[in-house]
């Protein structure tokens, strides 16, 4: 037997090199280009696995993902940075195929490559600008699309995404960035240019029918395996899921929401300061680089949905004992003006009790909410972002980036700073909704991402004077983009349900998850339900699975709230359906609620009203 399967393994080995070698053989040798990150998906089935983020290349010159052109004059080789936005997190298509698709609309002639190197979680600063530096010779044009990640390297290295702190407190998104670059460096100096995993991923027919086989192999053990593992795994106790990393990471003191006022931010003030200077630091000289090597830069900054409110409230200086009480009592009575439809009511209560100008996160959100209800859209917008500025937890691309980015850019003749909030909100007032563009505080729809690429497109059309002059004038701005035109761009690309189904249940699934990590869930939570609703009328009735994840996740939304009857109703249901499953999930594996760890799917129900047990399924506590 084991004869059998080496001489198996040594005629695949030989005919891939074999098929390696000729194809080398007829191309000219060329230099190693090394991406940062393989090839991924932009959405994947749901299933037991988390979003997985990487490197998603578009090539509209051809249907085959390649690297661009080392000969061809004529290409023009664009490359896309920044974080989750930028990737297309939750999005049916990213906005670099979307900007390809515009690009080409404009001038069908042209020969274009666009390449996205953004991946979720990551800044800009000290981690995609590195990715950035280390294909900067590749590419003639750099779009960043970057801006509410900047905390992310604060937050890895002081444990606020995990239980515990890095040993390592260096940038992790920087060590990641600088090793890729020395891999790329010592490659390019020992290989001649055969890169072997282009040649693999979009070339050997021998490698892409060994890799159906094998994942169809994979499937079927994992489908065999899967009870073996619910049970073994069901029987862990809580406290090694916990010590293993499954424990909530933003409760204090095992409160499950923050307090609506808390005197100190997740993000001490010195270190917002010190992260908007590295930032610009790292922009300017990257301006520079590219100024030096003849090549340009377009910067927007992430759109952040201004309908979500502030995950908490900071307490003024000044106050005394008693003042954080009240401020939330005023907050709730004018959340229920603006539920009444008191919009002006709402403005009046917060006005007499604190004034107009205070830098309270959520009252800024209230007046904000309630002037756009009377029209007032100009003002909402003033209010609506400075209480996205003043968030006790800042995880939204602020004022302070913008200006900085803004102002770093135009010092550069080389560089384009495009104002996509200004135009979003510009969008909101022209009839879109929020909801329409938004899954989620940062992550846009196919709907948003449209509006995006297309004022990247007008941007890069005019910037670089692409295509017939005569046409340049006639754009349509990304805010005059109609729902019929999103439409029709969506049947040109393609879009399916199966991707749209994917894609709201990861958009509910960031709801529910950031839910606990906020003082005020119930807007998170209700979106959430919606979201799930729409889920559901994209769901196969014999698609089992997606049922299963459907009633569970469903169920955390009541469970969340404190209808302990309503939740078990939902679990139970997903539990009837499948056991393992769900045995799976509430044992542990690292299954948060969303792709942040901060709240996994057990923890909902380790301390509440409803309990679970592998025998019994869902149940009233203890």
């Amino acid at each position: 037997m084991e004869f059998i399967l080496a001489s198996l393994f040594l005629v695949i080995g030989s005919c891939l090199v074999f098929e390696f070698v000729l194809w080398g053989a007829s191309k000219f040798i060329r230099r190693i280009n090394l991406s940062p990150l393989r090839s991924a998906p932009n959405v994947l089935p749901i299933g037991l696995r988390e979003y997985q983020s990487g490197v998603k290349r578009v090539s509209t010159t051809s249907g085959q993902v390649r690297k661009p052109s080392k000969r061809s004059k004529k290409q023009l080789k664009i490359a896309v940075f920044g974080g989750s936005a930028a990737q297309g997190y939750t999005s049916e298509r990213s906005i670099s195929e979307i900007l390809a698709v515009f690009l080409k609309r404009h001038d069908p002639r042209a020969e274009l490559y666009v390449a996205n190197y953004a991946f979720a979680g990551c800044s800009f600063h000290r981690g995609q600008a590195e990715l950035l530096k280390a294909v900067i010779d590749d590419y003639d044009v750099f779009v960043v699309y970057a801006g509410n990640n900047e905390g992310s390297p604060y937050f890895k290295n002081n444990g606020i995404w995990s239980v515990e702190p890095p040993k390592d407190r260096t940038y992790p998104d920087a060590v990641v960035a600088m090793r890729v670059a020395e891999e790329r460096q010592i490659l390019e100096n020992w290989w001649s240019s055969f890169d072997i995993g282009a040649f693999f991923e979009t070339r050997s027919r021998l490698y892409a029918f060994l890799v159906r086989v094998v994942a169809k192999s994979m499937s079927i053990i994992e489908r065999s395996g899967r009870s073996a593992r619910a049970a073994e795994t069901a029987g862990q106790s809580r406290s090694n899921s916990v010590a293993a990393g499954d424990g909530p990471k933003l409760r204090d003191r095992g409160k499950l929401y923050p307090d609506p006022f808390m005197r100190d931010p997740i993000l001490p003030a010195d270190e917002l300061s010190r992260l908007v200077r590295c930032f610009a630091d790292d922009l300017d000289g990257i301006c520079r680089q590219l100024k030096a090597k003849n090549k340009t830069l377009f910067y927007s900054t992430v759109v952040t949905n201004e309908s979500s409110p502030p995950f908490f409230s900071l307490t003024d200086k000044d106050w005394g004992a008693g003042d954080a009480e009240h401020a939330t009592a005023v907050a709730n009575d004018a959340q229920r003006l603006i539920d009444e439809s008191r919009f002006q009511s709402a403005i009046d209560l917060i006005a007499s009790e604190f004034g107009l100008d205070n830098d309270a996160a959520i009252f800024n959100h209230l007046v904000g909410q309630s002037l756009r209800s009377l029209g007032e859209h100009e003002k909402s917008h003033a209010f609506l972002r400075k209480s996205i500025d003043h968030d006790g937890l800042y995880f939204r691309s602020t004022n302070k980036i913008h200006d900085a980015a803004k102002e770093v850019v135009e010092n550069h003749d080389n560089a384009f700073f495009i104002d996509t909030v200004g135009e979003f909100q510009k969008a909101i007032d022209n009839g879109w909704s929020w909801d329409d563009v938004y899954n989620d505080i940062n992550h846009a729809t196919f709907a948003g991402n449209a509006l995006i690429a297309r004022n990247l497109a007008n941007a890069l059309i005019e910037g670089l004077a692409l295509g017939d002059a005569s046409g340049r004038g006639d754009l349509v701005q990304g805010r005059d983009l109609s729902p019929a035109a999103v439409e029709d761009l969506a049947r040109l690309m393609g879009l399916t349900d199966s991707e749209k189904r994917t894609n709201r249940f990861m958009a509910a699934r960031w709801h529910i998850g950031l839910s606990v990590a906020s003082a005020y869930p119930n807007y998170l939570l209700g979106r959430a339900a919606t979201l799930l609703d729409e889920f559901e009328s994209l769901i196969d009735e014999k698609d089992l699975l997606s049922l299963v994840y459907l009633n569970l996740f469903r169920s955390l939304i009541p469970a969340l709230k404190g209808d302990a009857e309503k939740a078990m109703t939902y679990a139970n249901r997903a539990y009837s359906m499948h056991p393992e499953v769900v045995s799976a999930i509430m044992a542990g594996e690292g299954h948060y609620i969303s792709s942040l760890p901060i709240c996994s799917v057990s923890d909902v129900f380790r301390d509440g009203e409803v309990r679970y047990s592998p025998e019994r399924g869902f149940h009233a506590g203890p």
